[in-house]
């Protein structure tokens, strides 16, 4: 069996694959980057250590945490780790940029495994800590953009001013608030929104298709708040980044 870890900059995601490729999934699990990851790695795969032939990891968490996987990996399964290296060019599609290795490493695998999935424009949208957006036409990759997520947009809000304080709201909604809580909690959602669809826009625009043809794929801890609001379709993919692993890491 092949484990694949995908270490964010809050929590760390696991799955467990029966087979080498996209095959089906054994086992699954979640934890924070708070907690004692090799503890919580024991706890899950506990039944498995047995079988586990290979460890492959993205991750754009801090080090120490890669650095304790690894040690994981070594102590427990007697397995090196298999880490993602981003590179020029992977299956045909081209990094943009100048320095290859400053892009982030779970936004090049989401968008290797969405070359995969024969669409002729893919938006990619990783609603994490961060919101990444990642534009796909055909193998061509034109970039993207980044921002800051839902929680991470509330708390620099809460910290830099001063009469603007958290409230109890918690369905995504984009109506207009009534008070000041539910200001920010729409606000913060319209924000996010709208990056979404103009960059849709955008990259129909860049590649010459109507916008309806793209197809919008989201993923990260967000992503189904956002798709609630979205005035389109669009296809949900928790696992788009570890989808990757299997491209970069054959």
């Amino acid at each position: 069996m092949i484990l694949e870890i995908d270490v964010g900059n809050t929590r760390l995601k696991w799955r467990l694959l029966a087979q080498e490729s996209l095959g089906p999934v054994v086992d699954r699990g979640v934890i924070n980057n708070t907690s004692n990851l090799e503890v919580g790695l024991s706890d899950g795969l506990v039944a498995y250590v047995g079988s586990i032939a290979r460890v492959r990891m993205v991750c754009v968490g801090p080090s120490l945490i890669a650095l304790g996987v690894e040690s994981w990996a070594a102590k427990v399964l007697s397995l090196p780790l298999e880490s993602v290296v981003v590179e020029k060019t992977v299956s045909g599609v081209v990094n943009p940029y100048s320095e290859p290795a400053s892009l982030g490493a779970d936004r090049w695998t989401a968008v290797l495994a969405a070359s995969k999935l024969n669409h002729e424009c893919v938006l990619i949208v990783d609603c994490g800590s961060a919101i990444t957006i990642d534009m796909l036409h055909g193998k061509r990759y034109l970039g993207g953009y980044i921002a800051p997520g839902f929680s991470l947009m509330q708390r620099a809000l809460f910290k830099n001013t001063a009469n603007v304080k958290p409230g109890d709201v918690s369905l995504p909604t984009v109506a207009p608030g009534s008070d000041t809580s539910a200001c920010v909690h729409s606000g913060l959602w319209l924000a996010l929104l709208g990056l979404v669809v103009q960059s849709r826009e955008r990259l129909a625009f860049e590649s010459g298709v109507a916008a309806d043809k793209v197809v919008v794929v989201l993923c990260g801890g967000d992503a189904v708040g956002l798709r609630s609001l979205l005035p389109f379709e669009v296809q949900l993919n928790p696992e788009l980044v570890m989808d990757g692993l299997s491209v970069v890491l054959p």
